[in-house]
């Protein structure tokens, strides 16, 4: 019985190719996470090669190998949910977090005054008079000036 491939080099540089793909793969879904497309086939690739490399040197059992596989597959795909949950989070810091919140007019808002949002006092400005004590909400912010308005 002949193995694949039938040169001993052969099959080492096969099996660094198939490795490397494997990586390569696992690599792609940990950056655009492919719904573990590329990320199956990568641990596909990467048991592979562990089995063509372990063969010539008798030294990995294909169960290795599939325990090996297995693990960077699923730190693959844990890591790329990860990813793909920080992704759509909205932003919790900085100007577009404000845009929207809702705070408390602390002075009257005539046309400029002062608004507490989330615990901080903002310099504001309004369209219209806001009353002390009103609720607002944030349209838009602009330099250090929050534009307000009546809920």
């Amino acid at each position: 019985m002949t193995s694949f491939p039938p040169n001993p080099d052969a099959a080492a540089t096969l099996g660094l190719a198939l490795l490397f793909a494997g990586l390569l793969l696992l690599a792609i879904e940990l950056k655009y996470f492919t719904h573990f497309v590329s990320g199956s086939l990568g641990m596909l690739l990467f048991f592979w090669s562990i089995l063509i490399l372990g063969r010539n040197s008798r030294v990995v059992d294909p169960a290795t190998a599939t325990g090996i596989a297995l693990a960077f597959g699923i730190i693959a795909a844990f890591l790329g949910h990860l990813g793909m949950k920080a992704r759509n989070t909205t932003h919790l810091t900085g100007r577009e977090s404000l845009v929207g919140a809702l705070g408390v007019a602390k002075t009257d808002i005539n046309p400029d005054g002062t608004v507490m949002i989330r615990g901080e006092y903002w310099r504001a400005h309004g369209d219209r008079s806001i009353p002390a004590g009103r609720p607002v909400a944030v349209d838009s912010v602009q330099d250090l000036m929050l534009f307000v308005k009546e809920v």
